[in-house]
């Protein structure tokens, strides 16, 4: 029997929706996302909300709020599964963020793309469920494919998703987990023009 791969992504989102599958058997394959184009910002609004009040990383909410409000960011996280990794206050006040009050384009694009590089679409990720050292490979949501794959390990010192350590359980707002980090995710080399203790980590698998 022949399969509609469009169709078998329609069902398989309203079964995550249900609650009727099991997201850690969801693959790791960093491209193997699913789509929640045109999903509600309910889920969205929600998580905004817990950063912020629950979690008490005022400084990265502060970026992720700001562009839920202007309608970037409304909805990314839409119904499905997700995983948000939040910079503590500490990391994301040192970090060299565009200035806040640029009207440039370009700063906000980069801006924008910084948060979204924090944001795992389609996969509710569990360390506790990992084995020990085991790393696997995911992408962010990022359009920029250059520098969105995030490496999350169990490690002997510690869960950790690339450079940053994972403080913590994570924090489950609906169908997201949401991890507090002790660092920004550090990027590519080069993405901000400057040699850093930020771009100083390349995600490499073991073996790779």
């Amino acid at each position: 029997m022949r399969f509609d791969p469009l169709w078998m992504k329609v069902v398989a989102m309203l079964a995550v929706v249900a609650g009727h599958i099991d997201v850690d058997a969801l693959p790791a394959d960093p491209a193997a996302t699913l789509s929640v184009k045109g999903a509600s910002s309910r889920q969205t609004s929600a998580v905004v909300k817990a950063i912020g009040e629950e979690l008490g990383a005022s400084s990265f909410h502060a970026y992720l709020k700001k562009h839920y409000d202007d309608g970037r960011l409304r909805s990314i996280l839409g119904n499905g599964p997700a995983t948000v990794f939040v910079p503590n206050n500490d990391a994301a006040r040192v970090f060299p963020w565009p200035a806040k009050r640029s009207d440039d384009p370009a700063d906000v694009d980069m801006e924008i793309d910084i948060v979204r590089k924090h944001i795992v679409v389609g996969h509710q990720i569990d360390y506790r469920r990992m084995g020990s050292n085991e790393a696997r490979p995911y992408r962010a949501s990022t359009v920029d494919q250059y520098s969105a794959q995030l490496v999350v390990r169990n490690g002997k010192g510690g869960p950790s998703v690339n450079c940053a350590r994972i403080l913590g359980r994570p924090h489950q707002v609906e169908h997201t987990f949401i991890y507090l980090i002790d660092a920004v995710l550090p990027l590519s080399n080069g993405d901000f023009g400057i040699n850093s203790t930020f771009d100083q980590c390349n995600p490499q698998l073991p073996n790779a």
